[in-house]
């Protein structure tokens, strides 16, 4: 009796140090820090509001407030493109004009539909595409005053969106569905 408690003991105790060692394993890094320091102070500041993946490609959004004296509180949209599964980063301009306090440029969504086409969102209706990977960025608007809760798109050209807008005394809040099947130039409401 003694003999099959220590072997299953023992079975029990090589499990845990497997299974602990096999978690311990797994990490997360750090692999694009909040800040670039430059002399001491913090040159840019980095705020990362959304990211996707498809396979090892990966684009992430964010917003680059310049610290610097002639700056002071201007910021501008950046996005940031890893081939390596995020281990490394090259930043991607949209040639968006900078903004002060610009709460409507945030980008809220991201879908990295292929390695080539990506497409971003905010919530103010701002759509930003780009067919090549991310070398050149152009602006979709929506061209709606409601607020973009989700996108997705099924293939290059193919995508749904979610918008919906308050319809009275700000609690009811009306919500439409919006198609594309050119790349998001044009947007449709769905028939139901």
């Amino acid at each position: 009796m003694q003999t099959i408690v220590t072997f299953t003991t023992i079975c029990v105790l090589l499990c845990l140090t497997f299974v602990s060692g096999a978690r311990a394993q797994y990490h997360w890094h750090v692999t694009h820090d909040a800040q670039l320091i430059n002399n001491g102070k913090a040159q840019y500041e980095y705020l990362f509001t959304a990211v996707d993946c498809s396979g090892d490609v990966c684009t992430a959004a964010g917003v680059v407030l310049d610290t610097s004296i002639h700056a002071i509180g201007r910021s501008r949209v950046m996005f940031f493109r890893s081939s390596d599964q995020g281990r490394s980063w090259v930043e991607q301009d949209p040639q968006l004009p900078p903004g002060r306090g610009d709460k409507d440029r945030i980008i809220n969504l991201v879908q990295q539909i292929d390695s080539l086409n990506a497409v971003a969102f905010s919530d103010s209706g701002l759509v930003l595409r780009t067919f090549d990977g991310g070398l050149n960025w152009v602006r979709q608007d929506l061209h709606t005053l409601e607020y973009v809760d989700d996108v997705n798109f099924s293939d290059p050209l193919t995508g749904i969106a979610i918008t919906d807008r308050v319809i009275s005394d700000s609690t009811m809040r009306a919500c439409r569905i919006l198609t594309t099947t050119d790349g998001g130039h044009n947007w449709k409401q769905a028939a139901f």
